[in-house]
């Protein structure tokens, strides 16, 4: 018997229903001949359901994304030994990411994620670059401390 099947929404056919197999039809493919009143799925139609008894069911399985780093850790370090104004936020978008992994919002884990690690990054550069400021600073202090009048030294022999 000459078979139609739908491929991407067309209509193709007629071919022999043992060639459907090779053609890619699955039990889930619509198909009609005469005799149908409807397109219906290949796995529906007696006729075919010999061709598809040993064939494994498609089971869509969906796996869950890798959880996102939350950099927690990294954010706490930062808010305390840097600079605790952008170190706070680090922290709490850091303790977002596992909520809302664990609530299905795989997107907004991500994006908490890569949030915390922004604002864990600006708190340690700033952090960073404040430390330097200070240390240079007071080592201009200390040197003015200890060269008071380094111009007021006559060292003409």
């Amino acid at each position: 018997m000459k078979y139609y099947y739908a491929k991407n929404g067309q209509q193709v056919g007629p071919v022999d229903e043992s060639e459907l197999i090779g053609l890619g039809v699955t039990p889930g493919t619509l198909v009609w001949c005469k005799g149908m009143k409807e397109w219906t799925e290949a796995g529906k139609v007696g006729a075919l359901a010999y061709m598809f008894a040993q064939m494994p069911q498609q089971t869509h399985i969906y796996q869950k994304p890798e959880r996102p780093k939350s950099h927690l850790a990294f954010a706490i370090l930062a808010t305390i030994f840097c600079c605790w104004p952008f170190g706070i936020p680090g922290i709490v978008y850091a303790a977002l990411v596992e909520k809302r992994y664990n609530n299905g919002d795989y997107e907004g884990a991500a994006k908490a994620s890569r949030t915390a690690l922004m604002w864990t990054r600006i708190s340690f550069w700033v952090g960073l670059i404040c430390i330097l400021l200070m240390v240079a600073f007071y080592a201009i202090i200390g040197a003015s401390i200890i060269f008071p009048a380094i111009d007021s030294l006559d060292f003409s022999y």
